[in-house]
């Protein structure tokens, strides 16, 4: 069934603007019809063309995949023949990268709390640019990482993201010269500044004050002495779900017109940190209408994924319409629904007061832009799993040393479990 006859819910204004998924085929489509629900399906080729919408918006800048939105590991093949680096938080992200042939120079740590056992693995596998946002940080660094090459991630405000990443970590922006100073001292490397403007920011005024007080913090960096090779611009690129957000291309504007490439003698480096907007568009959560209950609350219709074991990020931000759905079957009336999930747990409602054709038991609904965050942070609450995965891959992958690498072969993934529960339909070669 192709997706154009899916059936758009009235309250999804911009659904002729919506970024759906890249051209299944019929036959395509018929195999994700074929399998079981909760199904995750990702297609490879959407993920290339959100790399390159990403370096086309910020030439020149290099490209940093946040592993922690969706570590599968046919991402990681996509992205590593790309040329695309991995940014990590944790020995396990790092060990399963290097499981991957992902070299070690394309792996950096802007997370600014490791543990010793952490930075002892980072150094002794040479993953050696990692973040700071404490003197006692930096303290553990030169015992248990020495020589690291340090970047001092600065607190900058997060207007108009939804989800506030301000206040746990970064260091206040007139502090941060002085931090990479004392880098210095211990026998670190002081190397660059960080920053992260929270997930999905919106805003462009954000975008660029946050680049205004790091750009503050190099400059007096640089009046004591330290010349830094690296900027970060880290994460919060936004993709658009069902409400407006502003382009690539103004962020790459508002970005680029500080002149980062000037930002010393020439020899340093701008990355940017992203993973919603590489990963989230590249997926479809396919899930079945498994109850549907008349109640004093209003007409509920029951899914077979919710927030613990897909859908987290509906319950993360509040937004009970944050995604876009699509429904398969013939014209019916609309109606508005609960969406409840699987679970005895009533906070398991992803979806509120959606105006959607009248639901049947056994029918798919389709939640669109759910590439990243989903299966990444789902469990096994109540005995509800989560979803399989599948992908739609255009392209044989080769891994980042250059070699063959069958696309659906078995891996281990970060949570040391198999990467897939249906490796023999995992990806489809178009």
């Amino acid at each position: 069934m192709p997706y154009h006859r899916f059936l758009p819910s009235d309250s999804h204004s911009n659904f002729n603007n919506l970024v759906l998924p890249s051209n299944y085929t019929d036959d395509e489509l018929k195999v994700i019809e074929s399998l079981p629900t909760p199904l995750l399906v990702i297609d490879c080729e959407q993920i290339r063309q959100n790399v390159r919408a990403i370096q086309q918006a910020l030439p020149g800048v290099g490209v940093y995949y946040a592993l922690k939105c969706n570590p599968d590991a046919e991402i990681v093949r996509t992205l590593a023949a790309m040329g695309i680096g991995f940014e990590i938080a944790s020995q396990q992200e790092a060990q399963y990268l290097l499981q991957l042939h992902v070299p070690a120079s394309q792996i950096v740590c802007f997370h600014t709390i490791k543990s010793p056992a952490f930075l002892q693995f980072l150094h002794a596998h040479q993953i050696d640019i990692v973040a700071v946002d404490s003197a006692e940080e930096l303290y553990k660094i030169a015992l248990y990482a020495p020589n690291s090459r340090v970047v001092v991630r600065v607190e900058v405000p997060n207007d108009g993201s939804v989800v506030d990443l301000s206040g746990k970590f970064g260091i206040a922006p007139q502090d941060a010269p002085q931090l990479l100073v004392q880098a210095q001292a211990l026998g670190l490397r002081p190397y660059g500044i960080t920053m992260h403007v929270g997930s999905q920011c919106v805003e462009l005024a954000a975008w660029e004050k946050a680049v205004r007080i790091c750009m503050d913090a190099w400059a007096e960096t640089r009046r004591l002495g330290l010349e830094l090779r690296l900027f970060s611009l880290g994460g919060g690129l936004p993709v658009p779900y069902r409400k407006p957000i502003v382009s690539l291309a103004d962020i790459g504007s508002v970005i680029t017109k500080h002149e980062l490439n000037g930002l010393h003698d020439g020899q340093g480096a701008v990355t940017v940190e992203p993973g919603r907007a590489i990963a989230a568009t590249a997926g479809t959560m396919v899930t079945s209408i498994i109850g549907i209950a008349r109640r004093a609350s209003g007409l509920w219709a029951y899914l077979d994924v919710g927030v613990f074991n897909g859908l987290m990020e509906t319950l993360l931000n509040n937004d009970y319409e944050f995604y876009p759905l699509l429904v398969s079957g013939e014209d019916r009336p609309t109606v508005r629904y609960n969406l409840g999930g699987p679970t005895c747990d009533s906070v398991d409602t992803p979806f509120r007061n959606v105006e959607l054709p009248e639901l049947r038991i056994g029918d798919r609904l389709y939640v669109l832009h759910t590439g990243a965050y989903s299966a990444s942070c789902a469990g096994s609450f109540n005995g509800f799993f989560p979803p399989s995965v599948v992908y739609f891959n255009k392209t044989k992958q080769t891994d980042a040393g250059g070699s063959a690498v069958p696309s659906g072969a078995p891996v281990q993934d970060i949570h040391g479990l198999p990467s897939h529960d249906m490796e023999e339909i995992t990806t489809w070669e178009r």
